[in-house]
């Protein structure tokens, strides 16, 4: 038999909300408290879809449940990364922050229409 490994994380106190929900009926690998991780192994005939149906839509949002095939997986998704504007853009935020303090006029996008005469 061959079996799938899952690598859960989430907000504080998921582990032990989704150990209840599954009453045992998956095997867990290491729930430990130490561990930011806590890893299922899904049997070949399951699917990461019913392991998601089994610990159910509001425990996964509760906690905003992770899911993930390797630590690799989970270790890149650690690494935050800094968005890179461009120098257009960084303009347009010194405009913004600009105005919202009150020294740049910015102009509407919408001009006032000239009211249509009724016969």
């Amino acid at each position: 038999m061959t079996w799938s490994t899952i690598y859960i994380d989430g907000r504080k106190g998921f582990k032990e909300a989704v150990r209840i929900q599954l009453k045992d009926t998956w095997m867990a690998g290491a729930p430990e408290d130490g561990h930011a991780l806590v890893m299922y192994w899904l049997r070949e005939d399951s699917t990461l879809r019913d392991f998601k149906l089994a610990i159910g839509s509001k425990i996964i949002f509760k906690y905003r449940l992770q899911f993930f095939a390797s630590v690799d997986e989970y270790l890149q998704s650690q690494k935050k990364e800094e968005t890179k504007l461009s120098k257009d853009e960084n303009r347009l935020v010194r405009k913004m922050i600009a105005w919202q303090k009150g020294g740049v006029r910015i102009k509407p996008l919408l001009t006032k229409r000239k009211p249509v005469p009724q016969d």
